[in-house]
C-alpha cells in the first residue's frame, strides 16, 4: 500500500493482483477497478460512478492536481475531470 499526504488529505493506494483502489481522507473518497471497470464512490456504499480514466497513475496525477488546485476536494469537480466532463 502507498501513502501520500497532500494538502491535508491522506490517499492512500493499494495495488493486487484483482486490481486497485485509491481512498481519499478524511473525506472517504473511493475509486477503484475491481467491478470490471473504473468508478467513483463518495462514502461507502454509495453510488457507483463510471470513470473514463483506467489508468491509476492518471487518476493519481488529476487528483493531485485538483487538491494542489483547489486546496481542498471539490466532490463535483472533481467528478467532472474523472468522468471527462471537464478539462484543466
Amino acid at each position: 500500500m502507498r501513502f501520500k499526504k497532500i494538502e491535508g488529505k491522506k490517499i492512500h493506494v493499494r495495488e493486487s493482483n484483482k486490481g486497485w483502489t485509491i481512498i481519499i481522507l478524511p473525506n472517504y473518497i473511493k475509486i477503484d477497478c475491481y467491478q470490471g471497470f473504473t468508478n467513483i464512490r463518495f462514502k461507502s456504499g454509495g453510488i457507483s460512478i463510471p470513470v473514463i480514466y483506467d489508468n491509476l497513475e492518471m487518476i493519481i496525477a488529476i487528483i493531485k492536481k485538483h487538491i494542489i488546485s483547489y486546496r481542498t476536494i471539490n466532490n463535483l469537480i472533481l467528478i467532472k475531470k474523472l468522468i471527462g466532463a471537464l478539462n484543466d
